[in-house]
């Protein structure tokens, strides 16, 4: 099979994340549900009924749920409509900013509109910088987004710093070593970067998007106990497969800080997770999936840390070339 476009341009209907599923509008998490079964028409017409009665922020929420619904239906001019009315509005929290902003950016870039891009993907970097305490971070692929963007525009060096930042921060993906080798060439070609980040078919069609796969229930990893006495910190990335019927399998670490410090803690709690398959056209469909976890010290996961993430419905993933 062809590998598909494979962007999801935002996780779990929308902002979904960025609030707490209690917290949740019923017609959001109604909306969320008709997505799921590509019952868009009906989606459509809950989301305008509430937009016509909701609070202005909970109206400019329900804007982002309708840029979800125009990007499935691979409508990109009325998809950068619904974002740019939701940000506009300025009733986004700071996390809720950073999220549309960066997605804003995404399909930007998508486009080949990398100024516009560059400017909502620098935004959201502010809004990582200004909330760093408050643990509000962009997605592992936003600085290659970034970088991606100026390396279009002939900024190598920016780029090339850019990429390595997030290297340092987000860990070496293969998407971001990809283009920090390619950003060495210094080659011009129209496009040359945003194929590295997307693949080559950049045609949006519902037929070529898939959504992520969708957490049923994150369980927490342990703090081992060495590491905790010894008062270390780090990450390990996980790499796993989340078959068509929902089974993960072949979990592993594929980078971790410290090396081999946190990798057992960490798979033990992706074998505990329960998953949704991802979907391409409303059919579950194989895909590999990419999950960090950061072990820190007095902020390390909580069961609410697990519950946060579980409403942040998606988890990562890598390349489009995986989809099987």
């Amino acid at each position: 099979m062809r590998a598909g476009f494979l962007v999801v341009l935002i996780a779990g209907g929308a902002l979904s994340g960025c609030a707490s599923v209690s917290a949740k509008p019923h017609a959001l998490a109604l909306a969320e549900d008709l997505f799921g079964s590509c019952r868009y028409e009906e989606a459509q017409q809950t989301l305008d009924r509430f937009i016509a009665t909701a609070s202005p922020r909970d109206a400019a929420l329900a804007k982002v749920y309708l840029a979800d619904l125009s990007w499935r239906r691979g409508d990109l001019k009325q998809t950068e409509t619904f974002f740019r009315e939701a940000l506009d509005a300025g009733r986004f929290d700071a996390e809720e900013a950073l999220r549309a902003e960066e997605s804003l950016g995404k399909l930007l870039l998508l486009q080949g509109r990398y100024s516009e891009s560059l400017d909502a993907l620098e935004l959201a970097m502010q809004l990582h910088e200004q909330n760093r305490d408050a643990h509000i971070g962009t997605s592992d692929e936003a600085y290659s987004m970034l970088a991606a963007d100026l390396a279009e525009m002939g900024e190598w060096d920016r780029a090339t710093e850019v990429v390595d930042k997030g290297i340092r921060e987000r860990g070496r993906s293969a998407v971001a070593l990809s283009l920090r080798a390619a950003l060495a060439e210094r080659d011009p070609a129209p496009g040359r970067y945003r194929r590295v980040l997307f693949g080559d078919d950049l045609t949006v069609s519902p037929a070529n998007i898939a959504v992520a796969p969708i957490i049923v229930r994150a369980v927490a990893p342990k703090y081992p106990f060495e590491a905790g006495i010894e008062r270390v910190e780090g990450y390990a990335v996980v790499e796993f497969t989340v078959k068509a019927d929902g089974e993960i399998v072949d979990p592993h670490v594929i980078e971790s800080k410290p090396p081999k410090v946190f990798d057992g803690a960490a798979v033990a709690a992706i074998w505990q997770w329960k998953m949704k398959p991802a979907t391409r056209e409303c059919q579950p469909v194989e895909q590999k999936a990419v999950q960090r976890m950061d072990f820190r010290l007095g902020t390390h996961w909580s069961d609410e840390d697990a519950a946060a993430l579980r409403s942040s419905k998606t988890v990562d993933l890598p390349r489009p070339s995986t989809l099987k």
